[in-house]
């Protein structure tokens, strides 16, 4: 149970399903059901909508922060239905964690054939150092003055991560694509 977090955080409950020692956080309390398949309908519980109710009246509100006292947890109540109902509950969690691991690995699987189909599966950026004053990797109007500063003011960027070459290299390659490219305010409403 997430007891200290932003106040839209701080209630988060999970289950895990690891079996190994693992390292537990200062701003989580460990709750454990003296029935096993009762883990599964206590978080489900926790993260209920119902349940956020209960959490509101006893958190404390600090600034960008939110806390939940164990003790206060603890005397919250909360309903038992049966075990049966429990035990579904338990299938239904469960299935769903079993269907999220699914879900990302089919998007890498994505990701990667469409990385392969750009030629940048594996890519990995050159280091080059930016003269700016050169104009070396950047589209700049003739016109335009070739100082660092006219070209930052210009381009209404100050940030050094926005000229970093391996984004002009990742660009280059898609502008290079044997098929089509188009800026994506062309693409999308």
């Amino acid at each position: 149970f997430n007891r200290v977090n932003s106040e839209e955080f701080v209630w988060r409950t999970w289950v895990y399903l690891l079996e190994w020692e693992h390292t537990f956080a200062s701003y989580l309390v460990r709750l454990r059901a003296k029935e096993y398949y009762t883990n599964f309908y206590i978080t489900v519980f926790l993260n209920s909508k119902q349940w956020r109710l209960s959490l509101d009246r006893v958190k404390r509100r600090a600034v960008n922060q939110a806390n939940i006292n164990a003790v206060e947890l603890w005397n919250l109540f909360i309903p038992i239905p049966s075990q049966s109902f429990q035990e579904k509950i338990q299938e239904l969690v469960i299935e769903s964690y079993k269907q999220k691991e699914l879900s990302e690995n089919l998007y890498k699987e994505a990701e990667n054939l469409l990385l392969s189909e750009l030629d940048l599966l594996g890519y990995k950026p050159k280091t080059k150092n930016i003269n700016l004053a050169k104009n070396s990797i950047l589209e700049v109007p003739e016109n335009h003055s070739t100082t660092n500063y006219s070209i930052l003011k210009e381009l209404d960027r100050f940030d050094a991560d926005y000229f970093d070459y391996s984004y002009f290299e990742i660009i280059d390659k898609i502008k290079k694509y044997k098929w089509w490219f188009d800026k994506l305010t062309n693409l999308v409403k």
